[in-house]
């Protein structure tokens, strides 16, 4: 059933030896595409590379939701595994994975427990009636999804490419939510994250505060175009005041800490003059 499944990477900039780890955990069958959003991925670093199956697509910096779009449109099979770069998959999880998607056979989307993180109640939608290892779930991690490419496509479902970092997988599951294609997550399949790992800690700075801006200027956007302006007032009010704040205060006592609340702010302030999401890391 492998031939049914393929793997989708988006890197940009990464850390090799963090990739090599993900890639070294992933069995050789299988089709990997890897969407190279900083268009200079040296295969000559990537550990058995002739061995296993990859294609590098070169793309343009549009984001982490259109590279994983970009893929899994690439990718001929049924199934698509995204992976973040800062992933690692466990001894037989594609094996583990493959016997779930039988057990659920319908479905939007698969995500693994993660080791060491917790989900919120919230996110919980119910116990599945297959058994009580599977939940119905309102939010997975997206580090780690298993895409139906089948349904979703049958539902005109994607990424949102309005997005370039952060809610893309949350507006996701809610475009799934909508068209009734199920979320699921699986106990007993066990992956490991580490966060904030993947990318050259050489160019971190800039990164870390180019996420900042685009957390808060896709959290505006997500609720504006999914519960009206509203709502979307109502969920970022809070940051923008606290922000003000923040970098006021770090400013006034010349604290670095300044520049993140700095672009908080803007990210903010752009998406609420509806401009486009148009940061990107200054290298």
């Amino acid at each position: 059933m492998t031939k049914n499944l393929s793997i989708v990477i988006v890197t940009y900039n990464p850390d090799y030896e963090v990739l090599n780890r993900c890639l070294d955990s992933i069995i050789d069958n299988l089709d990997i595409f890897i969407i190279d959003n900083s268009e200079n991925l040296n295969h000559e670093l990537i550990n058995n590379f002739s061995k296993k199956k990859i294609k590098i697509i070169r793309s343009k910096n549009l984001g982490n939701g259109y590279g994983i779009n970009l893929g899994i449109n690439l990718s001929t099979s049924k199934y698509v595994l995204y992976l973040d770069v800062d992933t690692i998959l466990t001894d037989n999880f594609i094996d583990d994975l493959l016997v779930h998607i039988k057990k659920i056979s319908d479905f939007g989307v698969i995500g693994p427990a993660l080791q060491g993180y917790q989900y919120r109640k919230e996110d919980f939608l119910k116990k599945s009636h297959i058994d009580d290892n599977y939940f119905e779930m309102n939010f997975i991690q997206g580090a780690i999804m298993l895409i139906n490419k089948e349904k979703i496509t049958e539902n005109n479902i994607s990424f949102d490419e309005n997005i370039f970092l952060y809610w893309e997988e949350i507006d996701f599951y809610f475009q799934c939510k909508k068209k009734k294609l199920k979320i699921f997550l699986v106990n007993s399949l066990i992956a490991y994250h580490k966060g904030g790992s993947s990318i050259n800690k050489k160019i971190y700075e800039d990164i870390e505060l180019n996420r900042n801006w685009h957390y808060m200027w896709s959290k505006f956007y997500y609720y504006k175009k999914n519960f009206g302006i509203y709502i979307a007032y109502k969920k970022t009010l809070a940051h923008f005041i606290k922000s003000i704040i923040k970098y006021s205060l770090y400013a006034l006592v010349k604290n670095p800490k300044k520049k993140i609340y700095f672009e908080r702010l803007s990210g903010l302030f752009n998406s609420y003059l509806s401009k486009n999401s148009w940061r990107r890391p200054k290298l």
